[in-house]
């Protein structure tokens, strides 16, 4: 699945979501878009944080790329916990030892993410 060379303002929750169910996810390239103001503010209530991109028990898998996206994040504008969340998600051995595979289960490379304001204290600083 590709995600790229799109613009996201204003959004709330998570924008690009990847739950895994601990199952592995390969060639997920989330690259070159633009994101302004994540807003969690109206989300709070319900519990629910805000998040670029959120991986969530991804457990193996290769070639996974978050690259190359621009999150701005007016301070009076927008409430997020984290930008990027990789939450109980990692590679296994398996993908590690593929010879054909991207040696990283997920690249996390080029990104540009300015300003910010937590709505919480519980975000892992992800941003």
């Amino acid at each position: 699945m590709r995600v790229t060379n799109n613009y996201f303002e204003g959004c709330g929750g998570k924008i690009i979501n990847v739950d895994g169910g601990l199952a592995s996810r390969s060639g997920l390239h989330i690259e070159f878009n633009s994101a302004l103001n994540m807003n969690a503010g109206a989300m709070q209530f319900y519990g629910l944080d805000s998040h670029f991109v959120s991986f969530t028990n991804v457990a193996g898998g290769y070639g996974n790329s978050i690259s190359y996206n621009r999150i701005l994040n007016d301070p009076v504008f927008s409430f997020t916990t984290d930008v990027f969340n990789t939450f109980q998600s990692g590679g296994n051995a398996v993908s590690q030892l593929d010879d054909d595979a991207d040696p990283n289960w997920l690249t996390i490379q080029g990104n540009i993410i300015l300003g910010g304001n937590y709505y919480n204290f519980w975000g892992s600083g992800g941003q």
